[in-house]
Parts: structure tokens; sequence; C-alpha cells
């Protein structure tokens, strides 16, 4: 069962959300990126359904935040933020 309302629209609908949690823990652990991340973290609605629904209890609004802006300084932003960027 899908968690949130926006991955079924993305590339990533055919993966399962402890694939992605995965992924997205491996780029935190040792800076393993892949798209699946930034899919991930920046097509999240901040609804809070997956860290409701999250049996290891993971607030992943938190952990989402600070891999947004490590993408941000890394240049790793979507098309349309990348024009309004300002980061120190």
């Amino acid at each position: 069962m899908r968690s949130s309302p926006l991955i079924p629209q993305t590339p990533l609908k055919d993966e399962t959300p402890k694939e992605i949690i995965k992924k997205i823990m491996d780029y935190v652990k040792d800076g393993t990126y892949s798209t699946e991340v930034f899919l991930k973290v920046f097509t999240c609605a901040r609804c809070g359904k997956c860290s409701r629904s999250c049996p290891a209890g993971l607030d992943t609004l938190m952990v989402f935040e600070p891999i947004k802006c490590r993408l941000a300084k890394e240049g790793k932003l979507p098309k349309a933020a990348k024009k309004h960027q300002r980061i120190p």
C-alpha cells in the first residue's frame, strides 16, 4: 500500500516505500545519490502521511528537509527552482 498520494504520478510508482527509504538513507549515510532520492524529496507534498504510516517510526519530514538543502548545495534542484537559487 502506498502512503504518498503523489508517488503513483512519478517514475517512482513501481518502487516500494521500503526501496525508496533505503536509497534515501544510503544518501544520508554515505552520499550515494540516486534519481529516486531527488524525486522523492522534491515531490513530497509534506502531508505527513508516510511518516504516520512508517512501521519504523521514521519522521520523513525531518529527514527530507536537510536532504533538500544538501541537494541544493550540490546544485541538484528542480529546473523551476534553479532560476531562483540563493544558497550561501
